[in-house]
């Protein structure tokens, strides 16, 4: 996997979880393309739910297993099918 981007949110954890799910935000693909009725539509890889509670997760996560920090990794639609845990704790390998 090749890392794109570093970026580290620091403050309170509700001020980190809504920075970053707005730098997230910015990094999801959008994909346009005329529909049935000649409208042209727009459909993201990741829903703005699915971010949301993906970020809330991730700090859950970080809380239960103690870590220093919360680490993301953004996958193409085709890897959305994978439900391995991403936060790097062997707990939940």
């Amino acid at each position: 996997m090749n890392v794109i981007k570093d970026v580290t949110f620091e403050g309170t954890i509700l001020n980190q979880i809504k920075k970053t799910i707005e730098f997230i935000e910015t990094q999801v693909r959008e994909h346009t393309f005329l529909g049935q009725h000649g409208q042209f539509v727009t459909k993201r890889d990741y829903p703005e739910f699915v971010i949301q509670e993906m970020t809330v997760n991730a700090f859950l996560c970080k809380c239960l297993h103690k870590t220093a920090y919360v680490k993301f990794h953004i996958m193409s639609s085709s890897a959305t099918n994978n439900k391995k845990c991403y936060c790097e704790s062997k707990r939940c390998a």
